[in-house]
C-alpha cells in the first residue's frame, strides 16, 4: 500500500449491505473525480489476501461533485493497475473485479456517485475493450464469473 500511496490518496470505506454484510474497502482517488473502490482479496474464500497476490476492483464510480466529463474512467483504472505493477517485488499476480450494474444495490446511495448506471452487459464490453479483461473460472457470490485485467 505504501507505493500506492505515493501516487493515490485513499481512505478505508464500509458499506453496510444489511447487519450481517458489511463490506469495507479502500477507497482510492483516481483523480477528477474518479473513485475506486479496492481491496486484496481471494476470490474463492472472498476474504483478505493477507498476501496481496489477488487484488479486487470492487467498484468505480464516478463523484457527482467532482467528475469532469472529459476524462475516461476506464483509462484511469488502468494506469492504477499499470502504477500497481511498477511496485517494486509487487505481491500482487491477479488483478480482478465482477462486472454488474449496481441499479438496485441501495447500499451504495451513501456514495456521492452520478446516478446514470449503464447495463451489466455493457460494462462487459467496454472492460474487454479498454482494459483486454477476459473471464476467469472463479465465480462469485451470485454465481457469475469473475473477470481479470492482464497483469
Amino acid at each position: 500500500m505504501k507505493h500506492i500511496a505515493q501516487q493515490y490518496n485513499f481512505t478505508p470505506r464500509k458499506l453496510i449491505a444489511d447487519i450481517d454484510h458489511q463490506i469495507t474497502n479502500f477507497e482510492f482517488d483516481l483523480k477528477d473525480g474518479i473513485k475506486l473502490l479496492a481491496m486484496p482479496m481471494n476470490p474463492r474464500t472472498r476474504e483478505v489476501s493477507e498476501d496481496e497476490s489477488w487484488f479486487y476492483l470492487s467498484l468505480l464510480y464516478l463523484d457527482r461533485h467532482q467528475y469532469r466529463k472529459k476524462v475516461n474512467p476506464f483509462k484511469r483504472v488502468l494506469e492504477f493497475v499499470k502504477w500497481i505493477k511498477q511496485m517494486h517485488e509487487c505481491p500482487v499476480d491477479h488483478v480482478f473485479y465482477r462486472p454488474y450494474s449496481i441499479d438496485e444495490q441501495s447500499h451504495l446511495d451513501d456514495l456521492p456517485m452520478i446516478r446514470k448506471f449503464p447495463s451489466t452487459e455493457r460494462l462487459k464490453k467496454a472492460y474487454q475493450r479498454v482494459w483486454n479483461a477476459r473471464e476467469i473460472d472463479i465465480l462469485d457470490v451470485e454465481g457469475q464469473r469473475y473477470w481479470e485485467i492482464p497483469f
